[in-house]
């Protein structure tokens, strides 16, 4: 950039109180632009032991689940947890700059510029006398290929929506702006407050009626229940006692068959011991008469 285009990019922001999104640190290139607004992007990459993004398979690549609590500027960090970090550098800060997100005691940099337990800044937040500046120093955040993993596009979101609260002229005096700054703050976490209850009433809704589709689901197996039920005499069902009645029904016949088919069988074997001791059989004769037994 030329100095007439920072020139103009500063008195933007100091001068007409707006939002200015510094995306990205370059390895150091963008500090032309950065160090104005009290950030300094270091040359060196940030190396992290402990939090590397699986599949990734390198220590300049991990996640950041460390934001600091800071009243102006907590609308950052609704909905945010955690982000991912991709190879890049890290932040020096100073004057009125604060960090809004940070590695941890076990992130350092390959130029000795952050020592472990630095715990280096990658995202920072300036009240910038009427206006307000955020500096992220890794532009891959935001990108396409990462969007979408973690709280990345959470994170964007909420430094759209904080930006765009410099959308008036501010006093450049710090506690006039601070109090502006908490007002406007204060409206955008009422209107997400609104969409979350708004988002919570329509969630209420869905529950209450499934809840009700349960309920008559409930009632009708109730009611099959209760059929089953009546339908048993005893142990058993009215169909499987008619089955039984019907088994028992078929044995007795079949007991009675076979006592017949037995007591012919026995009336045959006394015929015989009758013929083979010496005894004759007459039948009846022609006129009807009796039976004889012959010697």
């Amino acid at each position: 950039l030329t100095n007439e285009e920072i020139s103009s990019i500063i008195w933007f922001v100091l001068q007409k109180g707006r939002g200015l999104f510094i995306n990205g640190g370059g390895g150091g290139r963008a500090n032309q632009l950065t160090i104005p607004f009290g950030a300094t992007v270091d040359a060196g990459t940030l190396i992290d032991t402990s939090d590397q993004i699986p599949a990734m398979n390198s220590r300049n690549i991990f996640t950041i689940d460390r934001f600091l609590e800071d009243q102006n500027t907590k609308a950052l960090r609704n909905g945010v947890s955690k982000i991912g970090f991709y190879d890049d550098s890290g932040l020096i800060l100073s004057g009125n700059s604060n960090c809004i997100a940070s590695g941890n005691s076990d992130t350092y940099s390959d130029t000795g510029s952050f020592a472990a337990g630095s715990m280096p800044c990658i995202a920072a937040a300036s009240l910038f006398g009427g206006g307000l500046v955020i500096t992220l120093s890794n532009v891959d955040i935001l990108s396409n290929k990462h969007l979408n993993e973690y709280n990345n596009k959470n994170f964007g979101f909420n430094i759209i929506d904080w930006l765009d609260l410099a959308n008036q002229d501010i006093s450049v005096e710090n506690n006039t702006n601070v109090l502006h700054l908490r007002i406007k703050e204060m409206r955008l976490e009422n209107l997400k407050i609104k969409q979350d209850l708004n988002r919570t009433v329509e969630e209420k809704r869905s529950a209450m009626s499934q809840l009700s589709s349960v309920s008559l689901e409930l009632a009708s197996a109730k009611n099959q229940v209760k059929d089953l039920e009546d339908s048993y005499l005893g142990p058993f069902t009215q169909s499987s006692w008619a089955l039984i009645l019907l088994g028992v029904s078929v044995l007795g016949a079949g007991i009675v068959i076979s006592k017949k088919k037995g007591g012919d069988d026995v009336k045959v074997e006394d015929e015989d011991i009758l013929n083979e001791l010496g005894y004759e059989l007459d039948g009846k004769d022609e006129k009807g008469g009796e039976e004889e037994l012959e010697l």
